[in-house]
């Protein structure tokens, strides 16, 4: 297994019999060259497996040089992509027919990923797959019931809306701030408390920003926590507007925790979220739609527990971690 760089690694691969060594692909350097043919050799590697390049790259016909037989990249970057204008998508299409700057195969994290493969890569259909990410159920236990108004010193009577990630605003924050500005001057509805865990560049612009609006009182900003799992099965409402993700764990992990969560509907967030049912979805930036959806949701105790064990049970039958390892284990075996 090859990290661009080490600074340790989990206790389940130290204790395997996988060796870790460190290598930076990116690196075009002569000496770098030279490293990477050594190690390709010293393996007798004739597959890879890739996470996060570019779809096409002259390295891919280099590793082809050095004895590589099977090139697999796992594709997990965010966002979407516009469809290239004709003459590009014409010479892309001829790149992967040749299958020399390409890979072999291509897999997305969602069914999402796998159209933008097909749609703006211009990679064969026949060439690309997809399976979901997983995670591991959150075991919801009583003791923590009440843990996230304990933590914080939340009075009974608000409703608590949690959201974790990076704290950047690619990841929405500010749409998220400006909409519980919203909420609790234009709206009247104070008894809410807004709380985001997660460290970031922006942070404290984020702060500053809760600060300006006044609702500096209603929105918790907890940094990063360990304890990420009693505070989301303590919450009442979860919310990502994030501008783009290829599967968020996060919503994942809300729904799992048993919250109705509220998403923007774009990218590969309605493969998990079915409007309604297991959660609600918002177009993407409609800050009245989320609005709308918040103030529902926190006058609706019988609806938010609706959504939150339908998101629950969605989890067990469809993202168990251990049912997609399952699928992308077979996947693999497959392709090579």
């Amino acid at each position: 297994m090859v990290y661009p760089a080490i600074h340790g690694v989990s206790d389940r691969i130290a204790g395997s019999s996988i060796e870790v060594r460190q290598y930076d692909f990116s690196d075009k350097a002569h000496a770098s060259q030279v490293e990477l043919l050594k190690l390709i050799k010293e393996n007798n590697t004739r597959s890879i497996y890739l996470t996060d390049k570019a779809l096409i790259d002259v390295r891919y016909l280099q590793l082809r040089l050095m004895g590589v037989r099977n090139i697999v990249l796992h594709d997990h970057t965010p966002g979407e992509r516009s469809a290239p204008p004709l003459i590009k998508r014409i010479a892309k299409k001829a790149i992967h027919k040749a299958g020399i700057f390409s890979c072999t195969h291509y897999i997305g994290v969602s069914k999402f990923v796998y159209n933008r493969f097909v749609t703006s890569g211009c990679v064969p259909a026949d060439k690309c797959s997809y399976v979901c990410n997983g995670i591991r159920p959150i075991v919801r236990e009583k003791q923590y019931a009440n843990y996230v108004r304990e933590v914080f010193h939340i009075p009974e009577n608000e409703t608590i809306v949690i959201t974790t990630g990076r704290a950047t605003y690619y990841k929405g924050l500010d749409f998220i701030i400006r909409c519980a500005a919203e909420i609790i001057h234009e709206h009247n509805h104070k008894n809410i408390r807004f709380i985001h865990c997660g460290d970031g560049p922006d942070l404290n612009a984020l702060g500053a920003l809760a600060r300006d609006l006044n609702v500096e009182d209603h929105v918790i900003f907890a940094g990063r926590r360990n304890d990420i799992e009693q505070l989301l099965q303590s919450s009442d409402i979860a919310v990502q507007a994030s501008k783009g993700e290829a599967f968020s764990l996060s919503i994942l992990e809300y729904m799992s925790a048993g919250l109705a969560t509220v998403v923007p509907d774009h990218c590969a967030n309605g493969e998990a979220i079915r409007n309604g049912y297991n959660g609600i979805l918002y177009e993407p930036g409609d800050s009245q739609g989320f609005v709308n959806a918040i103030i529902g949701l926190a006058d609706d105790r019988p609806m938010r527990k609706y959504l939150g064990e339908n998101a629950s049970k969605t989890i067990l039958e469809k993202f168990d971690q251990e049912i997609m390892k399952k699928e992308f284990r077979n996947l693999i075996e497959k392709v090579l």
